[in-house]
């Protein structure tokens, strides 16, 4: 087990590592002392250094951190030899940090993943011996990256922010959140508001699509494209693909990857389509619903069809539970939103031998070519018609399905 870092000796490698740095100076860096004293008279009673005790005690007993006065500090000199850490303040299975953190980087040793349950003060340490610091997502309700930010800024670090979302505030009423009425458009505007204020302090910007590269270019002059892929090691061998057993029991196994509560809007795009093609062909189908999304089965079981609800799983659970299936629906409305986003589901789908029926949008145009290696729908009656074929013809699934997985292995792994 390795051991914690501590406080005395975060403030030893600091000084080691910027030797021009006094211990004091590097405390002005960690915590704003006399805020902190100032909301904590028990601690200023006790005449013990407000910095240490934070970082000691006030801290694990969940005292709020006072932003250090970052304005009064002269900015250093960059350091040329540091590593690069890539920062998002969620949980470590999280998607977003799993494809822009973890999959990117994959065995890189020059990259600190950090994350919301990394050691505060292995997260500082870090950031303090960084050459570049990449915020995913990056928050400022957050106080990890309000802070870990204006820390960059004052250690000259290069800052690169990495969006896999069009997270800008004129887009509000396009997110899904709002339109699927999970959250209302004056709070996440506000949200996005604060949050694309921080624009202001990257250097560079790192999206996942182009459509979302083209709109962040008014933000910040240098931008790259780095599209989402997924490591080789979660792609099944193509011999399984090979000897996959489709259409058990005569029927084709449907299962719509509903994701989080937000795509409930998305999920309109088929709900209708689904419940004519459960009227019309109950037995040539099953279907699945896995995700967040409220239980949508018990109209489909009224009307005899085979259907469950998968709740949320892992990454890797998810993954194996999608290859159990013969075909993954994509639904999604065609706003600028969608359009930015990424084609995961592909991939994912892809990756396990199983072929998708989406929307038409952006990135999922560029992966499949229709009736090749998957299909594309823009209105209800393509939707209709394309799955009613699938249905009657079971035995085109098979070769679509080999060929939607070739070609998410030749362009969407690593």
């Amino acid at each position: 087990m390795i051991p914690q870092i501590t406080f005395e000796n975060l403030l030893n490698d600091i000084s080691l590592s910027r030797p021009s740095l006094s211990v004091e100076t590097v405390k002005k860096f960690l915590l704003n002392g006399e805020q902190y004293l100032a909301e904590n008279p028990d601690v200023k009673k006790s005449d013990i250094c407000p910095v240490y005790h934070f970082y000691n005690y006030g801290f694990s007993e969940g005292r709020s951190f006072c932003q250090p006065k970052f304005r009064s500090i002269t900015k250093l000199d960059r350091i040329n030899n540091g590593k690069k850490v890539v920062f998002c303040d969620t949980i470590k299975s999280n998607a977003s940090f799993l494809y822009r953190g973890c999959f990117l980087n994959k065995g890189n040793s020059l990259v600190n993943l950090m994350h919301q349950d990394s050691d505060f003060f292995e997260l500082i340490q870090a950031v303090f011996f960084a050459q570049e610091v990449v915020f995913l997502r990056p928050a400022k309700a957050s106080f990890r990256t309000a802070y870990l930010l204006e820390l960059s800024v004052v250690l000259n670090i290069l800052i690169t922010f990495d969006y896999d979302d069009l997270l800008l505030p004129e887009y509000t009423l396009y997110k899904g959140a709002v339109r699927s009425g999970v959250s209302s458009y004056n709070s996440l505007q506000n949200s996005l508001t604060r949050d694309s204020a921080l624009l202001l302090n990257a250097s560079r910007l790192v999206c996942s699509t182009k459509r979302m590269s083209d709109i962040f270019h008014d933000f910040v002059d240098e931008v790259t494209v780095c599209k989402n892929k997924l490591p080789t090691e979660y792609f099944i061998d193509k011999k399984d693909v090979l000897k996959k057993e489709f259409c058990r029991n005569s029927k084709v196994n449907i299962l719509y990857l509903s994701g989080t509560k937000t795509h409930l809007k998305d999920y309109s795009v088929i709900s209708g389509i689904l419940i004519k093609l459960a009227q019309n062909y109950p037995d040539r189908f099953s279907l699945s619903f896995m995700g967040k999304l409220e239980d949508q089965t018990s109209i489909f079981s009224l009307l005899g069809l085979q259907c469950q609800y998968i709740p949320f799983l892992s990454f890797h659970d998810m993954i194996n539970k999608i290859g159990e299936y013969d075909l993954v629906l994509v639904p999604l409305e065609n706003t600028i939103f969608n359009n930015a986003k990424s084609n995961i589901k592909f991939i994912e789908s892809a990756s396990q031998g199983v072929p998708i029926i989406a929307s038409a949008v952006d990135e999922y145009v560029l992966s499949i070519q229709h009736g090749s290696n998957g299909w594309l729908c823009q209105n209800d009656k393509e939707w209709y018609e394309t799955l009613e074929a699938i249905l009657l013809h079971m035995d085109i699934l098979p070769a679509v399905a080999l060929r939607a997985y070739e070609s998410a292995l030749s362009e969407y792994s690593i």
